[in-house]
C-alpha cells in the first residue's frame, strides 16, 4: 500500500478522522480530501506514462535518424567511386581511352545508376526531415 492510499483510507475512517470530522462536522471535508489524492495519483500515473511513450518515440525517430544517416554515408561514398571512375577515364581520353566500347558503355550505365541512387537518396532524405517535425 503507498503512502497516498494509507492516507486516503485514513480520511475515509471516520475513527482516524474524528478531530476534523469534530472540527467541522461535515464528513465532505474528508471525502473530498480523499477524492483529491486520488485524482492526483491518477494524474501522476498519467504523465509517466505520456513521458514514457513520449520518449519510445523518441527514441525511434532518433534511430531512424541515425539509419538514414548511415544510408547518406554510404550513397556519399558509392558517388565518390563512381566521380572518380568517371574523372579519370575522361581525364584520359573518354572512350577512346577505355579497354572497348561494352567496357566504356558498361561504365556509363553504372554511372547513371549512380546518378540515379544520389537522387533518390536526396528525395528520401528530404522526405525524412519533413517527417521529423510531424
Amino acid at each position: 500500500m503507498t503512502v497516498s492510499e494509507n492516507l486516503v483510507n485514513r480520511l475515509r475512517d471516520h475513527q482516524v478522522c474524528s478531530i476534523i470530522h469534530n472540527y467541522c462536522r461535515n464528513d465532505w471535508v474528508c471525502e473530498e480530501a480523499a477524492n483529491y489524492i486520488e485524482n492526483v495519483e491518477k494524474d501522476k500515473k498519467f504523465i509517466i506514462e505520456e513521458r514514457d511513450r513520449t520518449f519510445a518515440h523518441m527514441l525511434n525517430r532518433a534511430t531512424k535518424a541515425e539509419e538514414n544517416l548511415d544510408e547518406s554515408i554510404t550513397a556519399l561514398i558509392r558517388a565518390n567511386s563512381w566521380l572518380v571512375g568517371s574523372i579519370s577515364l575522361l581525364k584520359n581520353g573518354g572512350k577512346q581511352n577505355a579497354p572497348s566500347d561494352k567496357m566504356f558503355e558498361q561504365m556509363l550505365i553504372d554511372y547513371e545508376n549512380g546518378l540515379e541512387y544520389i537522387s533518390n537518396m536526396i528525395r528520401s532524405l528530404e522526405n525524412s526531415k519533413k517527417d521529423a517535425f510531424l
